[in-house]
């Protein structure tokens, strides 16, 4: 049925793919990654298209909710193949941001450790930070957690540098790399990263990705307050949470008001 000519195509293809991001959003991960592969096989061979690469992406992100880290990795690897093939900025941006996630969620139960990285090396030579991250792409899932720190890390920098990104998701993989670097116990560069975000926050067009973009940067900077970082204060925290709620209300948007 997927192999219909012109938009059909796209439009049944999107519609399985909601389908399994329901299902995922309701806990039902392994129903939701069989739907997906499924429509990957009946993409198959179809041409290189956005269609094929977001099955890819989904496909990514369920197998990393269910810990199926290296099905994950390589899921995200062919996103990004693909994505580098139709030159598509926030694609391949997203295959970046799929792979730091995938580092990252080794880490996430060693969050009060103290973790030896070349974080700030990689903060001196950004142009490297692709490279890095897919640099020895089979060793990550049984790498040292400071190895994976520093992965995930040049992931989320290398999503940033992408040229043509749209703001939103230059957003979201900055917001990434802030969370991750607070989670981590990186003051310092949580500090200098949070003030960038701001700006490009102020830029979002209204509604829901503004509206998770604000909320995720306030509980960045909870715990960076909580840590007694200077030049930060409650006041500033209050009235980003405060706006993010005034918009999902202006939105009418539920969800959003509820994560607000």
């Amino acid at each position: 049925a997927l192999y219909e000519q012109g938009n059909n195509l796209n439009r049944a293809a999107l519609s399985q793919i909601h389908q399994a991001q329901a299902l995922q959003s309701m806990g039902l991960y392994p129903l939701a990654i069989d739907r997906l592969k499924q429509l990957q096989t009946s993409l198959q061979d179809a041409p290189t298209s956005l269609t094929k690469i977001s099955v890819l992406q989904r496909l990514g992100d369920a197998q990393r909710g269910i810990g199926r880290l290296r099905e994950s990795q390589n899921s995200f690897r062919h996103s990004l193949e693909l994505a580098e093939q139709v030159q598509n900025p926030d694609a391949i941006a997203s295959a970046y941001l799929g792979l730091g996630n995938v580092a990252r969620a080794k880490i996430n139960t060693l969050r009060q450790a103290s973790f030896t990285t070349n974080d700030q090396n990689i903060a001196g030579h950004t142009q490297d930070a692709a490279a890095l991250c897919v640099a020895d792409r089979s060793n990550i899932i049984n790498s040292g957690p400071g190895r994976q720190l520093s992965q995930a890390i040049a992931c989320y920098q290398a999503a940033t540098q992408i040229p043509g990104l749209t703001i939103t998701t230059q957003t979201n993989a900055q917001l990434n790399h802030l969370s991750l670097l607070t989670e981590t116990q990186q003051w310092q560069q949580a500090m200098a990263q949070q003030k960038d975000i701001q700006n490009h926050i102020n830029r979002l067009p209204p509604g829901r990705a503004a509206v998770y973009a604000q909320v995720n940067l306030a509980q960045s900077l909870i715990q960076l307050k909580e840590v007694n970082r200077p030049g930060l204060s409650w006041n500033r925290i209050s009235q980003l949470l405060t706006q993010a709620y005034q918009q999902a209300q202006s939105l009418n948007d539920i969800r959003a008001q509820s994560f607000a």
